[in-house]
């Protein structure tokens, strides 16, 4: 064929949309029945069992392909920027950036402020035969960017190839190993598998001392799978055709040389824009189930969007399949949902997330980053996410993700929140063997490992003991219940009854349910009520405490330290992303000054911060632990420090109501000598409370979650304004219950009467499911 004929081949093949006509397009070239004309992919017959070992899921496979385009872009201008050489990963120079986020912002900083025109470096298309009344066949999407492209030698070397580890060494580079990019290919297709790849090398990066005359040719191929036969299992050739004296086996790409090739799409037009380099991947006929739809509504992006959080580079999603609609409504950028979710927050109109809020700890020295958004209602959190709670993502993937059920756990207790509350755990901060510990290699799962464990029980604490939420949840809650609740003598004088006789029983009630809200603007431990806070502090210290001296005081073994810090600086001082505050904690140890491991950074509210820190492992009573604080921002020359000095004593419970926080070192009884306490006082932790049923009408059916029906007789909801260590419920009761009814009917008189009496009745009913729930825990 003539160097044009095979350019003509080469965009048959990239507008077709089926995989009919990729087969039939190939039976006319002659190629499709050759088995000569066709080569192992990754130079391996019995492939199959590595492409198809990847992702279990279609959408999860798609994103693989989008993180090697932005690893292309990422090594293209590192390359220009001869930061590594022209192929390959070695040697590279001293500044090198080391991550994602380094190489982020050293080749594209100045081009983050408009994303949409960054965007246009790599885009996701999505054609497909049909019409919307007749109904589309399965969806077809083209993969584009504008990277360092590869040459007609180098295809089978890098995107062609398997377990080739061709960006191991490059730090900043995500797929390692060029083998999550096959993903794909078992979504791919009706039958064959096919997928379409079509590449030329960035000019710039074309080796001037190559005597190879392809280098500057674009060059494409097909990748197709292969029956099983005589007993062994499928296979995946891919389309070389030009023979190869040196290595029959090794046969040659399709080539042609033309200075570009309409490779982007531009609105709703596929393959329209023209570019002299870069790289097209098409995936024909994929297996969409879940997102078939438009790709810019229920479709691809908004999938993409929650496992793609924080992307290094955005994408420009376009449909281009003739759905009604105006023009401009047809493509869009896709920064990631954290951007998303952040721009929602930050807008006047805040029309779906209500909070946002951020956090820093450690485990064994690994540090996470925590992004809280809690939306307005559960309506506008389905928007954006389906069943996920805890997102767990590394250098922008999500890797593994956690139900929102996580919420419901006794130890977290955000029931009045857990359907609206979404929780992104930044995990790209970790070093390699942190990874290693936390996510296997498929990078989907968490391993089940003494790290995970405590990381787990770590984010239990975080989040269940964050302040802000669980106002944000009592609030929720006093919306909710405030017309609702029907107090009830019957219930008082029956639940006494039941004490005389189970003196257990009072565990489910909790201590000082009555007593003023834990949460009021007067109390201490909440700072002080208007307060304005500054930009950049003048003071953080310890509470009470003069900073010029040492702090002491004594810590419990198996106990956390809790240190409250006086400051003017604002709330989000430490979580913004612009001159954010930093905090450090340092170990004065004999070999000099160390990082203090499980440390949760301070949390500025109204004038406060707490600090909380578990103690390392390998003291005993009487050692002395000294420790140094340290916060700083850009605004400062010197940065505010803290000394303390703990003195190691033997484990001991905490009396209830104290929190044991910023003790003088002759407290030995915990008592709160400055600390944020919570709020009890003796009296109240010897009332009972006594729970209220909270009545839900027919009228108010849907707007449960989820909805009662005439077969819902009671739900119960854990509240997270309980004292620590103790447990509050809320029992909702259906009063409009069929079987409730029905008894009615007979006495419409004493409709109120009953009613009453079936709150009353439900109430224990569930008391006592949550009582033999404790037991059959306490004796496991």
């Amino acid at each position: 064929m003539t160097n044009e004929e095979i350019k003509q081949l080469c965009l048959a093949l990239m507008h077709a949309d089926t995989e009919a006509e990729v087969i039939a397009i190939l039976e006319k070239a002659g190629y499709w029945e050759d088995d000569n004309a066709w080569r192992w992919l990754g130079d391996a017959e019995h492939n199959y069992s590595t492409v198809g070992n990847q992702q279990s899921r279609a959408e999860q496979a798609i994103v693989e392909k989008l993180i090697n385009s932005m690893d292309a872009r990422l090594m293209a201008e590192a390359r220009i920027a001869k930061c590594l050489p022209l192929v390959g990963s070695e040697p590279q120079a001293p500044d090198t950036p080391t991550s994602v986020a380094d190489a982020r912002q050293r080749f594209f900083g100045t081009q983050l402020h408009d994303l949409e025109a960054l965007s246009r470096g790599i885009t996701v298309a999505a054609t497909a035969p049909g019409t919307p009344r007749a109904g589309f066949k399965r969806p077809c999407f083209s993969i584009a960017d504008q990277g360092e492209g590869q040459t007609p030698s180098r295809m089978p070397e890098t995107i062609l190839s398997l377990l080739q580890g061709n960006k191991d060494k490059i730090k900043f580079a995500q797929g390692k190993f060029n083998m999550g990019g096959t993903g794909v290919l078992e979504f791919c297709g009706l039958d064959r598998n096919l997928q379409f790849v079509l590449s030329r090398r960035h000019p710039d990066l074309v080796d001037p001392a190559s005597a190879d005359r392809l280098d500057g040719c674009w060059s494409f191929t097909i990748i197709r799978r292969n029956d099983p036969v005589n007993g062994k299992g499928s296979q995946y050739v891919y389309l070389a055709p030009l023979g190869n004296d040196q290595d029959p086996d090794k046969k040659g790409l399709l080539n042609f040389e033309a200075e570009t090739m309409p490779i982007f799409p531009e609105r709703n037009e596929p393959y329209v824009r023209e570019s002299a380099w870069g790289t097209i991947i098409k995936l024909y006929e994929y297996d969409a189930i879940g997102f078939r739809t438009n790709i810019l509504l229920d479709g691809l992006m908004a999938r993409t969007s929650i496992m793609l959080p924080e992307p290094p580079l955005p994408v420009r999603f376009h449909e281009c399949r003739p759905f009604r609609g105006k023009q401009a409504s047809f493509d869009t950028t896709m920064p990631g949902l954290i951007a998303t979710l952040k721009n929602d927050f930050e807008s006047d109109k805040r029309d779906n997330v209500e909070w946002y809020g951020q956090d820093v700890f450690d485990v064994d020295g690994e540090e996470f980053t925590l992004h809280y958004f809690l939306f307005k209602n559960k309506q506008a959190a389905d928007r954006y996410r389906r069943d996920e709670g805890l997102i767990f993502y590394y250098n922008g993937q999500t890797h593994t993700v956690m139900t929102k059920d996580f919420f419901r756990r006794k130890s977290v207790k955000m029931d009045y929140l857990w359907q609206s509350l979404l929780v992104f755990v930044d995990c790209s901060n970790i070093s390699t063997r942190g990874h290693e510990r936390l996510f296997m290699n498929n990078r989907s799962q968490l391993r089940r490992s003494e790290f995970v464990d405590k990381l787990e029980k770590r984010l239990e604490t975080e989040i269940g003991g964050h302040e802000e939420l669980k106002e944000l949840a009592s609030e929720r809650r006093s919306r909710e219940v405030s017309d609702n609740t029907e107090s009830s003598d019957s219930l008082a004088k029956a639940i006494q009854n039941i004490l005389a006789k189970n003196k257990t029983f009072a565990a489910l009630l909790g201590q000082g349910l009555r007593i003023k809200n834990p949460h009021r603007p007067e109390d201490a431990g909440q700072g002080v009520v208007g307060f304005i806070g500054r930009r950049f502090p003048t003071k953080f210290h310890i509470k009470s405490h003069d900073p010029e001296t040492t702090f002491v005081r004594d810590a419990p073994l198996e106990q956390k330290v809790r240190i409250t810090f006086e400051t003017d600086a604002e709330e989000d001082y430490f979580r913004r992303s612009d001159e954010p505050g930093t905090f450090s904690l340092l170990i004065e140890a004999k070999d000099g000054l160390m990082p203090a491991q499980n440390v949760r950074r301070p949390r500025v509210k109204k004038g406060l911060a707490r600090m909380t820190y578990e103690l390392p492992e390998g003291l005993t009573d009487g050692d002395v632990l000294h420790l140094i604080a340290k916060i700083d921002d850009p605004s400062r020359l010197e940065p505010f420090v803290n000394r303390l000095a703990l003195n190691i004593k033997p484990e001991r419970k905490t009396t209830s109501g104290t929190t044991g926080e910023n003790n003088s070192s002759g407290n030995s009884k915990g008592e709160d000598k400055g600390g944020m306490g919570n709020g009890q006082s003796s009296s109240a932790d010897s009332t009972l409370g006594i729970p209220n049923p909270i009545t839900i009408e027919e009228k108010d059916w849907e707007k449960q979650d989820p909805p009662f029906n005439k077969f819902t007789s009671v739900r119960i909801i854990q509240r997270s304004d309980a004292p620590e260590d103790t447990e509050l419920y809320d029992f909702f009761i259906n009063v409009d219950n069929g079987y409730l009814k029905n008894f009615i009917k007979d006495k419409p008189s004493a409709a109120k009467t009953m009613r009453q009496r079936f709150s009353v009745g439900m109430t224990l009913v569930a008391l006592s499911l949550l009582h033999q729930d404790q037991i059959a825990k306490e004796s496991n």
